[in-house]
């Protein structure tokens, strides 16, 4: 493929840097891309145009790739690319089919949060994720405080709240000698799951999730206590915070075993 170095090298500094130096790149004014023809081609008129045509988006693997291009290269402009109203359209579709089809949904969402840092796109990320406490609540909890999504943070928080809101009060309190917590944490917070989670985050990541959702909790029951006296904890909330705390030694103990990647960014 051909195209003029000064358009290169205005829309890219790494292009720039590499056309210029003393490396074989600058003798003889070529770049090798790590990419094949088709994308390699988008890529270039991308750099040429700032645009991308629906056509050529043909799925999500191939807009991630160009994603990580830009990315490398330096290039901005390619989210604001893919939030324009025909490439959005698209964008919508693939998305919406991924996320459906995915053991994974919350982490590839934070994936595509990651690499598409759009309010456009985001939404579509968002409305295509479907929150459910019992499925992947707090997996996309985690990916939201990994990647720094206050939006998708909040609406996790919104559906623990809610799951806590709906309890009746009996059901938020129970005088036994061992109550239970107020909600299921079962599925969500099993050993299995949080081995899972911590072979994709760093410790600290999913801990600070954990607390998230307990304050969720928290700030959503609706307990009278009788005795005016005691005011500082409910039953509800003691079960709650000696689950919890039995969830964090968990996770330190699985975490010891368990080879944490590189923090993705």
């Amino acid at each position: 493929l051909r195209a003029h170095c000064l358009i290169l090298q205005a829309r890219s500094p790494v292009l720039r840097a590499q056309l210029t130096g003393p490396m074989e790149e600058g003798r003889s004014k070529s770049v090798r891309v790590d990419a094949d023809e088709d994308e390699a081609r988008i890529f270039l008129q991308f750099l040429y145009t700032g645009r991308l045509l629906p056509s050529d988006l043909t799925s999500m693997e191939r807009i991630l790739r160009l994603a990580d291009l830009a990315d490398f290269y330096d290039v901005a402009g390619m989210p604001d690319a893919l939030a324009e109203e025909e490439p959005l359209e698209v964008v919508t579709t693939l998305i919406a089919g991924q996320i459906q089809d995915r053991e994974d949904a919350a982490a590839y969402c934070a994936q595509l949060l990651s690499v598409m840092p759009h309010p456009e796109i985001e939404r579509v990320i968002y409305d295509a994720l479907v929150l459910r406490w019992g499925e992947n609540v707090f997996p996309a909890l985690c990916a939201a405080v990994a990647v720094g999504s206050e939006v998708l943070r909040q609406r996790c928080l919104a559906v623990i709240g809610g799951v806590v809101s709906r309890l009746e009060p009996s059901q938020q309190h129970v005088l036994q000698p061992t109550p239970p917590s107020p909600i299921d944490t079962s599925v969500e917070l099993s050993r299995e799951n949080l081995e899972r989670l911590l072979g994709d985050y760093p410790q600290a990541v999913v801990v600070r999730a954990m607390l998230d959702l307990v304050r969720a909790v928290l700030d959503n029951l609706k307990v009278e206590v009788e005795n005016p006296s005691f005011r500082l904890w409910n039953v509800p909330q003691q079960a709650l915070l000696r689950d919890v705390a039995g969830l964090i030694d968990t996770v330190q103990e699985v975490a010891q075993s368990t080879v944490h990647p590189a923090p993705k960014p």
